[in-house]
């Protein structure tokens, strides 16, 4: 029986999400993960990333879920006095923007391999920072662009346009 849930539109969140071969693969390698089960598992079931994590050593760093482990571009709220259905016909004219972004050549980023202490939502984390990139300052200013002229607020991002991060460790139950 199906049900229907309404849902209130919050907010938007723009992510890059790195690669399994090249990106979380290398990040297990050098981190590896955290013991708890729940977490093993979810790395476990991901056949690209299972042969990453080791057996032998279960103290890893890494307790983000993998779908989870992600660098965060910007975050969209409605405008004053934007209801939710104004908000959603503007999510999709933005959808063109961020499409033709998305069809560009993949951005590398190169992420220092030293854990850095910071906080989300009040909480300590633990989180890598990539070396400047020039692509992710463009991408973040073209979206922050047209989502301002569609009347969204953007909240400001807790690094420069030109760094990201990713926060591997601070999520988890265990943490």
């Amino acid at each position: 029986q199906e049900r229907r849930v309404l849902m209130e539109f919050k907010d938007i969140s723009f992510e890059l999400i790195p690669a399994h071969t090249d990106g979380l693969a290398n990040l297990i390698d050098r981190f590896q993960v955290d013991s708890l089960r729940e977490t093993q598992e979810k790395y476990q079931s991901e056949p690209h990333l299972r042969c990453h994590v080791s057996q032998s050593r279960r103290n890893g760093w890494i307790d983000v879920w993998p779908g989870w482990v992600c660098v965060r571009l910007l975050t969209l709220h409605p405008g004053h006095g934007m209801d939710q259905d104004v908000a959603i016909a503007r999510v999709q004219q933005l959808k063109n923007t961020i499409k033709q972004l998305a069809e560009q050549r993949m951005p590398v980023l190169t992420f220092s391999g030293v854990l850095r202490p910071g906080k989300e939502v009040s909480c300590p984390v633990w989180k890598i920072e990539s070396r400047s990139s020039d692509v992710l300052e463009e991408i973040r200013q073209v979206v922050r662009r047209v989502a301002c002229n569609l009347g969204f607020i953007v909240q400001n991002n807790h690094e420069q346009d030109s760094i990201g991060h990713m926060t591997l460790r601070g999520r988890g139950k265990n943490s």
